[in-house]
């Protein structure tokens, strides 16, 4: 009985941890946040894109914990905003989110972690307010009082 509510909760563990992003906010002020965050691919450009949009789901869906931005800019899950605004999140995540991005450099170098995933760690800065005004002016929220 003990091993089976064990590999209930290891299993209710790893689902938890596989469906966030590895980012922890390092600094923030009003006008922007920087993040650690761990990219993922089979070489260093790969994994730089992955820590990059990593930083900015987390900040749109997650929220940066700690900061003015610790409620998420968008409001519903991440699957129910990508369906609704489609065409915009494609061109997004394809190239505008670096219009975003004060500074991406790494932190640590290329290799594989514990799960032998090849991965990269990353010092990330987003434009958060920036980024909240273009989400605004796109309608994909809201806007703050109105």
């Amino acid at each position: 009985m003990k091993r089976i509510v064990l590999s209930i909760i290891f299993t209710i563990f790893c689902i938890y941890t596989n469906a966030q992003y590895n980012c922890v906010v390092t600094s923030s002020d009003r006008e922007s946040v920087t993040f650690r965050v761990v990219g993922y691919g089979s070489n260093i450009k790969k994994a730089t894109t992955d820590a990059e949009i990593s930083a900015i789901k987390t900040i749109c869906f997650i929220g940066a914990v700690g900061t003015t931005y610790s409620i998420p800019m968008i409001p519903v899950s991440e699957n129910i905003a990508v369906a609704d605004n489609s065409a915009f999140f494609k061109s997004f995540y394809s190239e505008l989110y670096r219009n975003f991005i004060e500074s991406s450099f790494a932190i640590s170098k290329f290799g594989k972690d514990a799960s032998k995933r090849k991965c990269q760690t990353f010092k990330v800065k987003i434009r958060a307010e920036q980024l909240r005004r273009y989400l605004e002016q796109n309608n994909v929220i809201r806007r703050f009082g109105l």
